[in-house]
C-alpha cells in the first residue's frame, strides 16, 4: 500500500520521506557505534575495578606483613609484674631534695641573647636599639 501523495508526506508538512528515512538510518548507525563504545568503556571500567580491588587486598596484606616484621624487631609492649621488694626511688619523705643551687647573680650573658641582639641590630641598622634590647634582658 503506497501513499497517494508519493514522496511528499502531509504529516511531514509536505517534506520528502526519503530524506527522513536517510536520517533515520544515519542515526541508527550512530547509536550502534555509541553502544559499541559504551560496551568497551564498561569492560575497561570493570577491569580497573578488579585491579583496584586486587591492589587494595595486596596493600592490606603488605601492611599486615610490615606490622609483623616490626613486631619482631621491638620488644612487646607487655610490662613485667612490679617487684614487691624493690626499694623506693628518690629522697626519703620529709628530706630536702639534692639538686643544683640557683645562682644569686647572673654574670654572663646567654649566647642566644647576644646573637639575637646582634641580628636585630644588623637588620635595623640602629645602634641605639642595642641599649633598649640590653635593658629588656
Amino acid at each position: 500500500m503506497e501513499c497517494r501523495h508519493g514522496t511528499h508526506c502531509p504529516y511531514l508538512n509536505g517534506e520528502d520521506v526519503l530524506r527522513l528515512i536517510g536520517e533515520r538510518d544515519y542515526l541508527r548507525q550512530r547509536i550502534d557505534e555509541m553502544e559499541k563504545v559504551m560496551a568497551l568503556a564498561q569492560a575497561e571500567i570493570e577491569k580497573l575495578r578488579q585491579e583496584n580491588q586486587r591492589l587494595k587486598e595486596e596493600r592490606e596484606k603488605l601492611g599486615y606483613q610490615l606490622k609483623q616484621m616490626l613486631g619482631k624487631i621491638f620488644k612487646p609492649g607487655v610490662k613485667s609484674e612490679p617487684e614487691v621488694n624493690r626499694p623506693k626511688r628518690g629522697a626519703p619523705c620529709g628530706h630536702r631534695g639534692n639538686s643544683r643551687r640557683r645562682p644569686e647573680e647572673i654574670s654572663e650573658f646567654d649566647l642566644l641573647t647576644s646573637i639575637l641582639t646582634n641580628v636585630i641590630i644588623a637588620v635595623d641598622g640602629l645602634r641605639p636599639m642595642r641599649k633598649v634590647l640590653m635593658s629588656m634582658w
